[in-house]
């Protein structure tokens, strides 16, 4: 994880293909370790349980003064806004374009 901090720091001074290939191959070799050592339970399946559950989780926000719930809610807003800021940035950019 210290290596992916590192390379997140380093990338913005790296060319762009080469800021991306060190990224993919880093995705690679955590998915390998995490594959061999783990069968994926480290990092992998915890998300992808987690995002299997969003719908029976939102069942539960009725009472969003528990502390759980209002935690969720906060992940989930600042995650919608992350995704929309940068959906936002890509269409402005693609429509600035020259055609």
């Amino acid at each position: 994880m210290a290596v992916g901090i590192v390379l997140g720091a380093l990338r913005p001074s790296m060319r762009p293909l080469n800021g991306r290939l060190a990224v993919v191959a880093f995705g690679v070799l955590w998915l390998a370790v995490e594959g061999a050592y783990y069968r994926f339970d480290l990092f992998v399946l915890p998300i992808a349980r987690t995002a299997a559950d969003i719908p029976e989780r939102v069942a539960n926000w009725s009472d969003p003064l528990r502390w759980a719930v209002l935690f969720e809610l906060l992940a989930a807003a600042a995650v919608a806004g992350v995704v929309w800021l940068r959906l936002r940035r890509r269409l402005r950019s693609q429509s600035a374009a020259p055609a």
